[in-house]
């Protein structure tokens, strides 16, 4: 359709225009549709490796394990990690539209466990599932919790520790914190 209108547009017809801008807009919302769609696939598979069903023989979810395996999309999963260390550690002012949207202040106090994330991510001993976490809280921005760290073997665990909890309106302005001591503990399976 959208050919056709250019055709009879260039032919001088100048209700085609009409025609190729509504194509165009049709065209480019089917665009959108079917990237957001991809999407929501990629995310749904994510969701089953990260559940622990990695190994369900679907194409879908067999070509993502072999995709979070790749030894390339964990080097890379590791230098955003390292990245986003860096750039927490030696923040550098920046236009208000142009600051991350992450807590600086948060970034730098789980710095080490961001560190030993991406070495393990740079081994052949990271685990699927933890690349899958890995992958989602870089992408969505969310972390399943903050106290938790990887293990080699690619489980979660709760290492010992004392925590300190905050609670506040913004990262500077905290209205409540609290310690606890936790024993090491797994989390997950």
């Amino acid at each position: 359709m959208l050919f056709a209108s250019v055709v009879a547009l260039a032919a001088g017809e100048s209700a085609a225009s009409w025609f190729v801008v509504a194509t165009a807009v049709v065209q480019a919302a089917l665009g959108f549709g079917s990237a957001l769609l991809a999407q929501t696939r990629h995310d749904c598979v994510l969701d089953v490796i990260i559940d622990g069903r990695g190994r369900l023989p679907l194409a879908a979810v067999q070509r993502q394990r072999r995709r979070l395996l790749d030894r390339a999309h964990r080097a890379f999963l590791a230098r955003w990690l390292d990245g986003l260390r860096h750039d927490a550690q030696r923040p550098i002012p920046r236009f208000r539209a142009a600051r991350p949207v992450y807590s600086v202040l948060v970034i730098a106090a789980v710095a080490p466990d961001l560190q030993q994330i991406a070495r393990l991510l740079h081994t052949d001993h990271a685990g699927l599932r933890g690349i899958a976490l890995t992958e989602r809280a870089l992408r969505d921005g969310t972390s399943p919790q903050d106290l938790l760290c990887w293990l080699a073997a690619g489980q979660w665990h709760i290492a010992e520790a004392t925590y300190r909890i905050a609670l506040g309106k913004a990262p500077d302005d905290l209205v409540l914190t609290a310690e606890a001591r936790l024993t090491e503990q797994p989390f997950g399976s």
